[in-house]
């Protein structure tokens, strides 16, 4: 599916986001608050946090996800995990395509953790 910036993007439990195009990819503008997978499976409550603490908050910041908690320990080229409908975890490549446009040092990307995912 060919997602476009003026799409509404929603999640499971109807949390909209707003996206941003940005060369060529789609990016979601805010941080996923769902506490359910795109399948409607809870994300267990030792996978997330509020951000300090403040559940209160979750409309302006989202939730905090461990790597189990964003990815349902799903493995491959592309990852949904906590991700909405038609949206999947950036793959380093995403990421790399990202920084060059930006015009951005992209080393740290092949220097972290991440390059596991």
């Amino acid at each position: 599916m060919q997602i476009t910036p003026s799409d509404p993007v929603i999640d499971i439990e109807g949390n909209s986001y707003d996206t941003v195009q940005v060369g060529k990819q789609v990016w979601l503008k805010q941080n996923i608050r769902s506490k359910k997978y795109s399948d409607g499976k809870d994300v267990s409550v030792n996978n997330f946090k509020c951000v300090n603490g403040d559940c209160q908050r979750t409309d302006s910041f989202g939730l905090i996800y461990n790597f189990k908690g964003l990815t349902r320990e799903e493995t491959g080229e592309r990852i949904q995990g906590i991700c909405p409908k038609d949206y999947s975890i950036p793959t380093r490549s995403d990421w790399h395509e990202l920084m060059l446009f930006l015009k951005a040092d992209t080393t740290w990307l092949w220097k972290t953790a991440y390059n596991n995912v």
